[in-house]
């Protein structure tokens, strides 16, 4: 039995280090990668290609608590050229039910 599970870990860790470089391919075409149908949650993945950075961030997305109006983001970048504890951050924002596109309430209470 733990054998079984022993073998089950291994391959699933192979599958994940053989998709990185499709992943990584995928990434250097589109620029982006999203992850997450619904639109108050998911994570993005994107390249940083500034002056003076260069690397991937993520965005992850999701509802505030008990609040479908107001969003919670968080931002993170893995850069290789640049410093990351800089830009990395923390948001909320509040929109308003009428238009969500066009109307903003403000920052979270």
């Amino acid at each position: 039995m733990i054998r079984r599970v022993a073998y089950f870990v291994v391959l699933v860790v192979w599958l994940i280090v053989m998709c990185l470089p499709m992943l990584a391919f995928v990434l250097a075409m589109r620029g982006e990668l999203n992850l997450g149908g619904q639109e108050n949650r998911h994570v993005r993945v994107f390249l940083v290609q500034g002056d003076e950075e260069d690397g991937i961030g993520f965005e992850w997305t999701r509802s505030a608590a008990k609040d479908s109006k107001c969003l919670n983001s968080s931002v993170r970048y893995l850069l290789w050229e640049g410093d990351a504890e800089k830009v990395n951050a923390d948001y909320c924002q509040c929109f308003s039910s009428i238009d969500r596109q066009n109307l903003y309430d403000g920052p979270c209470q």
